[in-house]
């Protein structure tokens, strides 16, 4: 007779993990990892913060340019929902070997190197394109088959495209840049437990007094403000 499976949080492994085997050999975060790794980010304007920096250690510039560049292909704009995907989303933990930088050192960054984010954007985008990482939608109208018509106004000109392809480059890349901008100027809550709520004690208690008060009272709804209140359709 077999038995539902649970979640036992309290398993040990045999053998400790390898970072390594976090994610797929095919992850774009690989790409990303590997583009990083070979540019020469001095050049380039990004530079580590100095060897002399008191406090605790920095996060080297070749972490967090990889973090931004995975921002930027997975549509991650605000630095406050890529610090939360530093914590929750493999790809990050194995790109930034389980460091866990913050919005403000994210924000920071993308502060103090923005012309070097943005010309490196573009490369990347290029790159991306040549490598088969972004798709082109094919669109159709519907199944009718029409004559061909071959001439030098539909043909393909390589010219032709790259002027077409480069504005539209620029675009993304400003759009981009301009949201990471406005998510900084008009933060969102962290998504964070209370320092109450942390402790796994407190924790426990609170839903079991929530439970009990729900039984008191003999309801399945109940606001703590209004014990009178009742939900409603």
């Amino acid at each position: 007779m077999s038995q539902a499976r649970t979640a036992n949080r309290q398993q040990n492994f045999l053998l400790p993990p390898s970072i390594e085997e976090w994610v797929r050999h095919d992850d774009p975060v690989r790409f990303i990892a590997d583009v990083v790794d070979s540019l020469d980010l001095l050049a380039l304007g990004f530079n580590d913060p100095p060897a002399d920096a008191r406090g605790r250690p920095p996060y080297s510039a070749k972490m967090l340019l990889g973090v931004w560049l995975y921002g930027y292909f997975r549509r991650i704009r605000s630095t406050r929902q890529l610090a939360v995907a530093c914590a929750e989303r493999m790809p990050l933990l194995w790109l930034t070997g389980m460091h866990y930088p913050d919005h403000t050192v994210l924000w920071r960054f993308f502060d103090e190197h923005r012309e070097a984010l943005r010309a490196l954007f573009k490369t990347v985008v290029r790159l991306a394109l040549r490598q088969g990482l972004v798709g082109m939608v094919a669109h159709a109208l519907d199944g009718t088959k029409i004559q061909a018509a071959c001439s030098t106004v539909n043909a393909l000109h390589k010219q032709q495209l790259e002027e077409q392809l480069e504005p539209l480059v620029n675009d993304a890349v400003d759009a981009a840049m301009a949201q990471v901008q406005q998510s900084e100027e008009t933060p969102t809550a962290a998504l964070t437990l209370s320092a109450d709520m942390a402790d796994a004690v407190k924790r426990r208690q609170a839903i079991e007094q929530g439970l009990a008060q729900l039984a008191a009272t003999n309801t399945k709804h109940l606001s703590p403000a209004d014990p009178s209140a009742r939900m409603m359709k």
